[in-house]
């Protein structure tokens, strides 16, 4: 009999104790769930990043290199509607949030005067935070004076591209950057990493230090020369691209393509396509709503990116990762700072 009461009791010890075990665990899940909480609200922004790609593919220049479907020999209509692209700024402004707006067209943005004269009135908006442009600036230097001068220039930031093999004056594309910053536009210059022109990548670096100006590289994505970039970069082409990339973070997930992990798209990021539909970023194929029909559904919390990478500068600034490292002090998505250890910005 008492082997019998013995084995009961540690039956019932062992009951209780997987019980207490199980619901030890979901207090601290829930506590840890908790803490999580705290610390994505404080890597949450305080408005709407919204990256557009309303699909204006025409521009005045033809690069050798160009990956993004640009034409300078007319614009699909069936991909760009002057109409429609109004109707989608509209249902972007009528979210309750402050917007921070990436216009990413697919094409030159001053070769619209449609497109000028739309951002011209959102830089007015009391909803803006930002608009986030890019641009060539292969337009005169009048021109590109007029549309600052009708612009709210403290609600407005630029990429400028500058692409060696179609510029005939470097003097004329740094006049136009220069202009830019006197308007107290941040400003950054940008260039696409193609190994025959590292030469030319060393020369805009200096010029861009000498003059104060913010400079980064987009590595080649996709096939040029019958290779496959970024996996055909050599290894002496790979130590040349991490003296010049703008932070180590563009090189990990731009060059060596690091999988990406917990990311904001889809909280406080959205990506819209030229009809309407509201996806979390730009490969996601998650749908969170259509602007044209005035509904999104944002997620609370970040999730783990499904991909296995991501090589657009202008999505994975979304990622934690991110967050944690840097800290952007301009308008500019790609002007930023790292932070300390302890998550304060490092003073330079």
């Amino acid at each position: 009999m008492t082997g019998y009461w013995l084995s009961r009791g540690f039956y019932y010890y062992d009951k209780m104790r997987t019980r207490f075990l199980f619901f030890n665990r979901i207090r601290q899940y829930n506590k840890n769930r908790s803490n999580r909480r705290v610390e994505f609200e404080k890597l949450r922004l305080p408005f709407l990043r919204v990256r557009y790609q309303p699909k204006y593919r025409y521009c005045n220049y033809s690069c050798s290199y160009c990956i993004a479907g640009h034409n300078n020999k007319g614009i699909l209509k069936r991909e760009w509607n002057p109409d429609r692209y109004d109707a989608i700024i509209q249902g972007i402004y009528q979210l309750p949030y402050k917007i921070d707006l990436r216009l990413g067209l697919g094409g030159e943005i001053f070769t619209s005067e449609h497109i000028m004269r739309s951002v011209i009135s959102m830089t007015e908006k009391e909803k803006t935070h930002c608009v986030n442009l890019i641009s060539n600036l292969s337009l005169r230097k009048d021109r590109l004076t007029e549309f600052l001068e009708r612009c709210d220039c403290s609600k407005l930031a630029m990429v400028t591209s500058y692409h060696p093999e179609q510029v005939e004056r470097l003097e004329d594309y740094l006049e136009n950057v220069r202009l830019l910053k006197n308007y107290d536009v941040p400003v950054t210059v940008v260039m696409v990493a193609l190994p025959s022109a590292f030469k030319e990548i060393e020369r805009m670096s200096e010029v861009c230090k000498g003059e104060a100006i913010h400079f980064f590289l987009q590595p080649m994505i996709g096939k040029y020369n019958k290779k496959r970039y970024p996996k055909a970069y050599t290894g002496e082409e790979r130590k040349f691209l991490e003296r010049y990339f703008y932070s180590e973070h563009d090189y990990e997930y731009m060059v060596e393509m690091k999988k990406p992990g917990l990311c904001f798209a889809g909280v406080d990021f959205i990506h819209i396509d030229n009809i309407g539909r509201c996806f979390q970023c730009c490969v996601s194929s998650k749908y969170i709503g259509n602007i044209l029909r005035g509904k999104i559904r944002l997620d609370e919390f970040p999730a783990f990116c499904p991909l296995r990478r991501c090589q657009c500068d202008t999505q994975n600034i979304n990622l934690v990762d991110f967050r944690l490292k840097y800290e952007h002090f301009t308008l500019n998505q790609h002007i930023y700072i790292a932070r300390d250890r302890t998550g304060d910005v490092v003073k330079q």
